[in-house]
């Protein structure tokens, strides 16, 4: 694996001391609350807030490079206040500071925004000014040279329509199959990812164990999503999809990871950006689901303000979650199940391979 999709509970915390003030630990979880809590009172909406705060990082941290860490030690507070502000996170708060630790800030996340390479605004808006392109079947070479290459996005419709996922993917078959191997669970919590989303379901464990009703979606309606560790699920998995065909030398990206999110109407994932290294694709196997991008603040200028696009039974999307802020909403029907995984970006096609001998 080699990074993590934002919204997971970090994983400890830093040995350096905290940040002082007047002699004493500084309250950044206090501060950054009460700042919040002012700016909303004013008047401001988080929307306006977040953008605020990452023109304030672009317009000023960026321009350094970030070439010193008296640099560092100077943006991190802005970065800081562009994660905090940024709404909809404010959810997972708890999550995020750590009072109890030497380091009361998880840097995790707040580095994410500030550590990433600028993007290529013009190849990955262009042509988007209509919402992001939908196609029936593409060629490999298409798909390499003008989405995967530009981190366009692109909505491809009925291309899982075939797959034995869509008639044997449940609540039952997940837990079903993790419980029929031995510590599957436990391995899977150790060393993989789950994403409680604002549910009280924290762990795969909890996930697999709740009522029939609310399994069923008839309690408290919950969405989670996790990464799976477990080869022995992995192969059983690998049974019912495929990597999409017209992704050149897909088979050398056989052994990421799958994603697998699920849940009932309502909001899915929060707004956030990813730091998997790899753009990602993600099949919608039940249900329905509307995704949102939104552009860097680099790119605002040059991007629409926000692309929603409606994922149905059997569609797939493809979108580098590494530079375009996404989040999801799971319409009113069946429970949404998806499954997908990442992708090289840096892949050639057979001719160019031959290029290179």
């Amino acid at each position: 694996m080699t990074g993590k999709k934002t919204g997971e509970k970090p994983n400890g915390s830093s040995k350096d001391k905290s940040p002082t003030s007047n002699g004493g630990p500084m309250n950044i979880d206090k501060e950054l609350r009460t700042i919040y809590v002012d700016a909303l009172a004013s008047g401001m909406s988080e929307e306006k807030i977040r953008r605020c705060f990452l023109s304030e990082v672009y317009g000023q941290a960026r321009l350094q490079k970030y070439t010193s860490l008296r640099v560092l030690g100077a943006v991190l507070l802005p970065v800081v206040l562009a994660v905090v502000f940024r709404g909809t996170i404010r959810a997972e708060l708890s999550d995020m500071f750590h009072p109890s630790s030497m380091c009361s800030v998880d840097n995790n996340m707040y580095l994410i925004e500030i550590a990433r390479p600028l993007n290529n605004c013009s190849a990955m808006c262009r042509g988007l000014e209509n919402g992001v392109p939908v196609v029936e079947n593409i060629t490999a070479e298409d798909f390499l040279l003008n989405f995967v290459r530009p981190a366009r996005p692109l909505l491809v419709t009925g291309v899982a329509k075939h797959w034995p996922a869509l008639d044997v993917f449940s609540y039952d078959y997940f837990k079903n199959l993790y419980m029929s191997h031995e510590n599957a669970v436990e391995i899977n919590e150790e060393e993989c990812q789950f994403f409680t989303y604002g549910s009280n379901i924290t762990t795969m464990s909890e996930l697999f164990n709740m009522s029939e009703k609310r399994a069923r979606l008839e309690g408290d309606p919950w969405y989670i999503g996790w990464s799976n560790c477990e080869e022995r699920v992995k192969k059983t998995l690998r049974q019912s999809y495929e990597h999409p065909q017209f992704i050149p030398f897909a088979t050398s990206d056989h052994d990421n990871l799958d994603w697998i999110f699920m849940g009932a109407s309502g909001p899915g994932a929060i707004i956030h950006l990813d730091n998997v290294g790899k753009p990602s694709w993600q099949a919608q196997i039940k249900g329905s689901k509307t995704w949102s991008l939104l552009p860097t603040a680099e790119c605002e200028s040059e991007c629409p303000a926000r692309l929603d696009v409606r994922l149905e039974k059997g569609d797939i999307i493809f979108v580098d979650t590494n530079k375009w802020f996404h989040s999801t909403k799971v319409h009113t029907g069946d429970m949404s199940i998806t499954i997908g995984s990442e992708y090289s970006d840096d892949l050639k096609l057979g001719s160019e391979y031959s290029d290179d001998l």
